[in-house]
């Protein structure tokens, strides 16, 4: 179905409304593959960015919520909490070759602080937030499955 605004959907409905598993093209060239809810973007699901970024994660009101994973098409990414489409709450930040470059709090999608933890705590905080996101930047081939 197409929309009053050039959006193209494919999926699941339910009383008129994007409802269920579904892809939305959008006239930009982006793409989201994933739930609906009453015709928004809900749960877990996976944005294709026109530039060749990707985010992975949750949504909730069409916006990144939750965790998530954000690929830059540059080879770094930022696995980490969102609110309200931003960057906000703990998160590691790695550059291309898989090396961190900021790992602590952000906030409106900027970093704040670096995380104040011994190496224990700090090794523990890494393969949670690893584990939340399905990997250390492992870039999901197109089509895979969302992580969330």
């Amino acid at each position: 179905m197409f929309h009053a605004d050039g959006r193209r959907y494919e999926g699941l409905w339910s009383e008129g409304l994007e409802h269920g598993a579904g892809v939305t093209y959008f006239t930009d060239g982006d793409r989201y593959v994933g739930e609906f809810d009453g015709g928004k973007q809900s749960a877990s699901g996976t944005y294709y960015f026109a530039s060749g970024d990707r985010y992975v994660g949750r949504y909730e009101n069409r916006r990144r919520q939750g965790h998530g994973t954000y690929y830059f098409s540059d080879g770094g990414c930022y696995a980490g909490d969102f609110v309200m489409g931003y960057k906000q709450g703990e998160g590691i930040l790695y550059g291309q070759q898989g090396k961190i470059v900021s790992m602590g709090r952000w906030q409106n999608d900027g970093f704040i602080e670096t995380a104040a933890m011994d190496a224990e705590a700090r090794q523990k905080s890494k393969q949670k937030i690893r584990q939340q996101s399905g990997g250390l930047c492992i870039r999901p081939e197109p089509g895979a499955p969302a992580v969330g």
